[in-house]
């Protein structure tokens, strides 16, 4: 399952003033990310409030699901996950991992085409403060859906294990300390609608 908080990134803005509120910081790296978006022709993915993805992180592909869950704080998506080199490959392993069988051979039945996609450096950082672990991420790049693109310059906050309540009483005071503004929709949802 996936926890995460989305933010725009202010110009100029530096990880390192989210310190003082108790939060040690472990490992700074940086990934370079392509990701290419699928749904059926009928947009079946869409309507699960879904995503389809072959990402490849330095040199590394991976396939990915991502399914909402409503009601929760915060985003919450289940999310599966597999080493493929297509994505028809990816939606054929994907039910090992624990998605839904019903709706990769949905996929598969119907053909996967190409919606969008997203070029980006991601600065990922772990943090660990108050009981829980989770991952500082800021991306920056484009997206793109046909000849229409747009910029990425994010901060997204992902929850990675402990105490899930203290996690979400952190990004609730990094956003109103900081005047974030949140972005209620994830990339592929934002680079269909270009």
């Amino acid at each position: 399952m996936e926890i995460e908080y989305k933010w725009e990134l202010p110009e100029g803005w530096d990880p390192v003033s989210v310190l003082h509120k108790g939060v040690r910081m472990d490992g700074d790296r940086e990934i370079h990310m392509e990701a290419v978006y699928y749904d059926t022709p009928d947009g079946y993915v869409a309507g699960l409030k879904g995503a389809l993805r072959l990402r490849r992180e330095d040199g590394r592909s991976v396939c990915c699901l991502k399914i909402a869950e409503d009601g929760s704080a915060g985003r919450v998506r289940q999310e599966y996950e597999v080493e493929a080199g297509t994505i028809d490959e990816g939606l054929a392993r994907l039910p090992s991992v624990g998605a839904p069988q019903e709706v990769c051979a949905r996929v598969l039945g119907d053909g996967a085409t190409v919606v969008c996609g997203t070029e980006f450096t991601r600065r990922a950082i772990t943090l660990e403060g108050g009981g829980w672990t989770g991952e500082l991420a800021i991306d920056r790049g484009r997206m793109v859906n046909g000849e229409r693109s747009g910029p990425i310059a994010e901060i997204e906050l992902e929850f990675k294990s402990g105490d899930l309540p203290a996690f979400h009483s952190f990004a609730a005071k990094l956003q109103d300390e900081q005047g974030l503004a949140a972005i209620e929709k994830s990339k592929s949802q934002r680079a269909r609608e270009l």
